[in-house]
């Protein structure tokens, strides 16, 4: 529903494959949409640059592994260069334009699935590109809930500001930036950040 208008606008035509009687996950569920979300905003950004037909599928089902289930995500997009590949959930890194994306995207929704017990890929498709969620189900480990202060481990990366309006989702990337041994600082709006910097 959070993306549906977006994708429309862009002319992406939806295909949700969802399997019905599938084993709960447990987990924050605020986190996890943002990951959904975020992998549907890539997607539906990749899918500018190809002529229409636009395709995103969706589909849930059990996992290949026992007590796990999937969520993957495939487009029928450019895809992913295979020199990029192996950089793609790096922190700062992206493959868009200047000015289009902070390359925190995909190493924040890596972070939050790891935290679940699970697992986040790029996986083999026949053409675009296919990301793969692999949760655990039943009890998810226990969320981290610790100060980002106390998260931050040397030696010292750099510094960070994390500018967003919504606290938990700049708690949460100020948290994983943390957790990469960066010094961060959150802003709550563009004139705060202003301030900090």
């Amino acid at each position: 529903d959070l993306t549906a208008y977006g994708l429309r606008s862009d002319g992406v035509e939806l295909d949700c494959e969802l399997a019905e009687h599938l084993v709960d996950v447990e987990g924050d569920a605020d986190q996890l949409h943002q990951v959904i979300a975020n992998l549907i905003v890539n997607a539906q950004q990749a899918l500018q640059q190809v002529a229409h037909p636009r395709r995103l599928r969706v589909v849930t089902r059990a996992g290949g592994a026992p007590g796990t289930i999937e969520l993957e995500l495939a487009d029928n997009g450019p895809g992913v260069p295979a020199e990029l590949r192996r950089r793609l959930f790096e922190p700062f890194f992206t493959t868009k334009p200047q000015g289009t994306g902070t390359g925190l995207g995909l190493s924040f929704s890596l972070g939050v699935i790891e935290a679940h017990g699970g697992t986040l890929q790029l996986v083999d498709g026949d053409n675009g590109a296919v990301f793969r969620m692999t949760l655990p189900t039943g009890t998810a480990p226990a969320l981290i809930a610790e100060p980002v202060a106390a998260l931050t481990a040397t030696p010292l990366r750099g510094h960070a500001l994390v500018v967003d309006d919504e606290a938990d989702i700049a708690d949460t990337m100020a948290e994983l930036l943390g957790k990469q041994s960066w010094r961060v600082q959150v802003a709550r709006s563009g004139a705060e950040a202003k301030k900090r910097l």
